[in-house]
């Protein structure tokens, strides 16, 4: 009887271990995943950056085009709207991201 509770004892405290273990584990993986969230969320900001600031240097450049005759006005407002929507858009996305659990 002795033998057989000694037994029991034993491998609840291996299961104990192996489930301390798997929690370990799991909170180790969640924080490297979450790291490597924030890590290419820097990426994709660093390029959202590049991508706005030759927005905006094409809306400058329509607006040049615009003043010396060689563009409509339509297309100074298409690329205002453009640069705009590229801004909001990655908004949205670096919030989206940031929450996701």
């Amino acid at each position: 009887m002795v033998k057989a509770n000694y037994k029991q004892a034993s491998a609840e405290r291996l299961e104990v271990f192996f489930h301390y273990k798997k929690t370990v584990l799991t909170g180790f993986q969640e924080v490297v995943t979450s790291l490597k969230r924030i890590e290419n969320l820097e990426i994709v900001s660093n390029l959202k950056e590049e991508e706005v600031g030759a927005l905006q240097e094409a809306v400058a450049a329509s607006k040049d085009l615009f003043i010396a005759g060689m563009a409509s006005y339509l297309e100074v407002v298409m690329a205002k709207k453009c640069a705009g929507s590229r801004v909001g858009t990655f908004g949205y996305q670096k919030r989206a991201v940031l929450l996701d659990d």
